[in-house]
């Protein structure tokens, strides 16, 4: 079947980045939870802002490594493929598992999101 192209109503877009939102929180409390349990001396932090803003900080031996508030370091926008909403990164990031790729579903960007975060992590 030929498949037609759709339009996404603002609405449908608000709600989307809402759910979305919530799935990446809940992300990252798994995550977090999972890298304090797995990792020594390594202790977690995520405090959400208010419905639509969370700050993490990863510490290891009590020194922060990762904090998700101190800078923008990138950010995702939401798109459609004529089909589904997705998010489309901002380039920022050349990692090759998202190198030349631009729409992301809602678990893609969350795993984007995670690696961005901890990324320095596991380069000191």
């Amino acid at each position: 079947m030929p498949k037609i192209q759709r339009d996404f109503t603002q609405f449908e877009k608000d709600t989307f980045l809402r759910e979305a939102f919530s799935s990446a929180e809940d992300y990252f409390r798994t995550a977090l939870a999972n890298l304090k349990r797995e990792t020594v001396d390594v202790e977690t932090d995520l405090n959400e802002i208010h419905k639509y803003k969370f700050i993490c900080t990863a510490y290891i031996k009590g020194e922060s490594y990762s904090d998700s508030d101190n800078s923008m370091n990138d950010w995702l926008t939401v798109k459609d493929d004529g089909q589904q909403l997705g998010f489309e990164t901002s380039g920022m990031w050349f990692k090759a598992d998202y190198s030349g790729r631009n729409f992301l579903t809602v678990e893609e960007a969350s795993e984007y999101l995670w690696r961005r975060f901890t990324d320095r992590l596991t380069r000191r």
